[in-house]
Parts: structure tokens; C-alpha cells; sequence
């Protein structure tokens, strides 16, 4: 185990060491100049001159750029390869940038709402966890404004089917409406909801119906265990509710009565 210096030992042990690597250099230095008079004493001796020492060349100077030597100049650099790499967002600043949004969600302020669930909607994918927690809220408002940022983050938020088919039996009205709504946005990703959806065909508010008949034609084939009840649509008292069941057969491969 390494101990830990103090500031005061760790400067004294720096001053040794450089003292230590100057005494070995000049060592070796007078050791080399010791050698080279011996090497001329005896060649005097023999009445041979020693020959100077050559003087070492250097290499000659070449332009580099990224490690590659030319001799050539190199063309100035892209503006792609000058241009620094932006930083990349710490997690940290995220979940502060998520939190902030959520909070933001339940404001009074109309407007500060809508940019809320529009910042959500950018962020995307990592902040459908919050919002799926937001989705058990006892605050209405906050469920409801919760699903039209999932609903804003598209498909991606697919991980929030699940809690948004539980919206489906929510006791507000609005909740149930664009529950279904985004269910639809999902796609086929929101086949396992199809049985929720169909119970919501028989809803008592027409929204609902609406919405969960548009969704089971955003669905697509395994909503066909719902063809005997959106025939029954076809029939309801709701101009909107009809024509959305109509549709939505339609896409089913089934013809209109």
C-alpha cells in the first residue's frame, strides 16, 4: 500500500530525486570524457591522429498535421476539423432540465404548461420514466398533461402503454379521451391495449368513443377482435363516433354497410 506524502515531504522527495538524475549525468558525462582522452593518449601512441567527433545532424524539418510528416506544406485544415467538439450534456444537467419540466407541468400558467410538455416532447425518450410516475398522480391536471407529453414524444414513449391503458378507467373524462388518443399515436405498439380500448367503445362520454375507435384503427390487425363492436359504433348517436368506427373498418379490410 502506497502511504500518502505530505506537500512538505513530497517537495523534498522531488529535490532528492533531481539532485540524484544530476549526479548520475554528470557521472556519466565525466565517465565519457575519461574514455575519449584514453582512446586519444593511445593513438598518439601509435602516431595516429584521432579523428574529431562528427557532429550529429539533425533530420530535416517537415510540416504535420494529426501525426503525418510531409515535406510539402499541407493544405489549412476543414472548417469541420477546426471546429472543437461541442460537450456533450452531463446527466446531471439533464435530469435537472426533466425535473424542472415535470414541475412545470401542474403550473396555473396555460402557456407555461403548453412549453413544458414541448421541452418534454424534445427531450424524449428519457423523460417517459417521470412521466409515466406523473401518470399516478391525484392531481387530474397533471395525469392529463402528463399523456399529451407522452403523446408529444410519439412512439418512442411506447414503454408508457401499460400505465396509459390504466388511464382508460381514469374517472375524468378528459383523461380517458386523449388516454386513447395517444394509445393511437403508439401504433401497433399499442396492440396490448386493444381489449381496454374496445371497453371504451361503450363509454358514456362521446370523446372516448371517439378517440378509442381512431386508435384502434391506428392499431392496425390485432384490433380485429374489435370489428363487432365498432360495427355497433356505426350506429351511435355521435356523428364523430360513426365516422371514426367507419374508418377505422375500413383500414380493417371491412366494407361499409
Amino acid at each position: 500500500m502506497v502511504a500518502r506524502l505530505r506537500p512538505r515531504h513530497g517537495m523534498l522527495f522531488a529535490a532528492v530525486c533531481t539532485v540524484a538524475v544530476f549526479v548520475v549525468s554528470c557521472q556519466r558525462q565525466s565517465a565519457d570524457e575519461d574514455l575519449l582522452t584514453v582512446r586519444e593518449t593511445a593513438a598518439r601512441k601509435q602516431g595516429t591522429q584521432f579523428p574529431a567527433p562528427e557532429e550529429p545532424s539533425l533530420p530535416p524539418k517537415a510540416s504535420s498535421r494529426d501525426g503525418v510528416s510531409s515535406e510539402e506544406p499541407l493544405p489549412p485544415k476543414t472548417e469541420a476539423e477546426a471546429k472543437p467538439a461541442e460537450p456533450a450534456a452531463s446527466p446531471t444537467a439533464a435530469g435537472a432540465e426533466i425535473a424542472s419540466a415535470i414541475g412545470s407541468l401542474t403550473s396555473k400558467d396555460g402557456p407555461t404548461r403548453v412549453k413544458a410538455m414541448q421541452d418534454l416532447a424534445k427531450i424524449g425518450e428519457p423523460a417517459v420514466g417521470p412521466l409515466i410516475e406523473k401518470l399516478s398522480s391525484t392531481d387530474a391536471e397533471a395525469r392529463l398533461t402528463a399523456i399529451l407529453a407522452l403523446g408529444g414524444i410519439g412512439k418512442k414513449a411506447a414503454a408508457a402503454v401499460p400505465a396509459l391503458t390504466r388511464c382508460l378507467r381514469d374517472p375524468e373524462a378528459a383523461v380517458r379521451c386523449n388516454a386513447a388518443g395517444v394509445l393511437g399515436v403508439m401504433g401497433e405498439k399499442a396492440a396490448p391495449a386493444v381489449r381496454d380500448l374496445t371497453q371504451c367503445l361503450k363509454d358514456s362520454d362521446a370523446r372516448v368513443r371517439r378517440n378509442a375507435a381512431g386508435a384502434l384503427g391506428q392499431v392496425g390487425q390485432a384490433a380485429e377482435k374489435a370489428i363487432p363492436e365498432l360495427k355497433k359504433c356505426q350506429k351511435d348517436s355521435n356523428a364523430d363516433v360513426r365516422k371514426a368506427a367507419t374508418e377505422t373498418l375500413a383500414k380493417l379490410g371491412e366494407q361499409a354497410p
